[in-house]
């Protein structure tokens, strides 16, 4: 991403909040930073610059602008700071300083199916170069129904800047939410939590998405399922697991199966009071395979322990995409590379 500090920021009145934000952008190559050499070169805060920030500057401006290229900023820096991609020295060492967040409703099992998107679908290589080097974040929402207030109490942090600035706080927020769908079958329209939710994060401009499956157990590749040796029941549930399309698979709770369940695990549906969507989608299942299915995959600790499979040495792009009928999960990594 580029970053462009205008020529007015080297006639002001801030040059250490300058040279703090300098490095900010510079480490480790952590932004392209670009100003234009023919207008202050001659400025006396230029010629106050580090020799190696200025042969850092140097090197864009002649790789840019000698070879004819457009640079096309994403982001300004300027004491003109009245539009929302442009930003005071104040604003932009507090935005490019921010962690980008990578909003899950549990960060600490959750991370370990996008750890595998990165690591497989990240083409270019920098969502992981900028994971490694601590400017992306996972964050723990605890939950969907706690992504607003969690949102909510991270814009707090941006209050005075967005009065100093007459600015919308969300301007200040770097994050990316990413959601299970909860969907028992396929078109089912979001429940009223996540419509409430998905309405609020797209009232605040925030990069979101919700998966297209039930949640994130459900792009578990088949060869990984192949792979686990488990129990016998556990083997028998697997048998008829698999014996499934891929958008069976996509929707089955697999760790409870078809029906709800009471406090001890007995079942308090049966499989003709399920929604009439559901009976027709698993419409040709045995009512002994339902059976099997319905018990659930018995793995203790299955929350916990399940999603440490996306690191099984299993897991390719190649096992992912197979498990999709979209390009999704190439869309979300696109989608987390846009805020870099």
């Amino acid at each position: 991403m580029i970053v462009e500090i205008k020529d007015d920021i080297f006639t002001g009145n801030d040059f250490k909040g300058l040279n703090y934000l300098i490095q900010i952008l510079t480490y480790k190559q952590r932004y392209e930073l670009f100003v234009d050499l023919s207008i202050i070169s001659n400025t006396n805060y230029y010629k106050r610059l580090d020799i190696d920030d200025k042969n850092e500057m140097e090197s864009s401006f002649n790789k840019l602008i000698t070879e004819g290229l457009d640079p096309n900023p994403k982001y300004f820096i300027s004491t003109n700071s009245n539009i929302d991609n442009c930003f005071s020295i104040e604003e932009a060492v507090i935005f490019f300083n921010q962690p980008i967040s990578i909003i899950l409703e549990n960060s600490l099992n959750d991370q370990y199916f996008l750890m595998a998107i990165i690591k497989y679908f990240d083409e270019t290589g920098e969502v992981q170069r900028q994971l490694d080097n601590g400017w992306i974040q996972f964050e723990n929402a605890g939950g969907c129904t706690n992504v607003e207030n969690f949102i909510n109490g991270k814009l707090q942090s941006f209050n005075n800047l967005s009065c100093r600035y007459n600015k919308k706080k969300y301007i200040y927020l770097r994050c990316f939410v990413l959601l299970d769908s909860d969907k028992e079958y396929p078109n089912e329209p979001l429940k009223n939590e996540h419509q409430n939710l998905f309405n609020f994060l797209i009232d605040n401009n925030i990069l979101n998405h919700f998966l297209e499956k039930r949640c994130m157990e459900n792009y578990m590749p088949d060869e990984v399922f192949n792979k686990i040796s488990g129990t016998p029941e556990q083997k028998n549930w697997l048998a008829v697991y698999l014996l499934l399309s891929i958008e069976q698979k996509s929707f089955l709770n697999i760790s409870r199966g078809f029906s709800k369940k009471d406090g001890n695990g007995v079942s308090i549906k049966d499989r003709q009071s399920l929604k009439q969507e559901i009976k027709s989608f698993y419409s040709n299942i045995s009512q002994v395979n339902y059976e099997i299915l319905d018990k659930g995959f018995t793995l203790a600790h299955f929350k916990n322990e399940f999603p440490k499979n996306f690191s099984d040495s299993l897991i390719e792009k190649t096992t992912l995409q197979n498990c999709c009928n979209s390009n999704e999960l190439q869309n979300i990594i696109d989608k987390i590379a846009s805020i870099l």
